[in-house]
């Protein structure tokens, strides 16, 4: 827990990197993961985020999705802070 604050707090920061995008996307994976939902291979991560229909993660993950793409591959880093946000609501939404 102690080095994926170090991590986010590096992000911030600015100190941010396209393959951060994909680490904290499959962080985000393995969360849903951890409560039974998980992404099949063959859907992109916008349809993947279709399929959870009225969940309440699906806001969250709508916007992790749209940073994750905007970041990763747009080289917008500061999507990187929203991506973080989006991840810790749904952190918290799953707990």
């Amino acid at each position: 827990r102690w080095k994926q604050r170090r991590e986010e707090e590096r992000i911030r920061r600015g100190g941010a990197s396209a393959s951060d995008a994909a680490i904290l996307y499959a962080r985000m994976l393995d969360s849903l993961k951890s409560k039974g939902v998980e992404k099949p291979a063959w859907l992109t991560p916008r349809e993947f985020a279709r399929t959870l229909g009225a969940s309440p993660s699906r806001p969250y993950v709508d916007e992790a999705t749209e940073a994750y793409h905007e970041w990763r591959h747009g080289g917008r880093v500061e999507a990187a802070a929203r991506m973080l946000d989006a991840l810790g609501g749904l952190e918290e939404s799953l707990r």
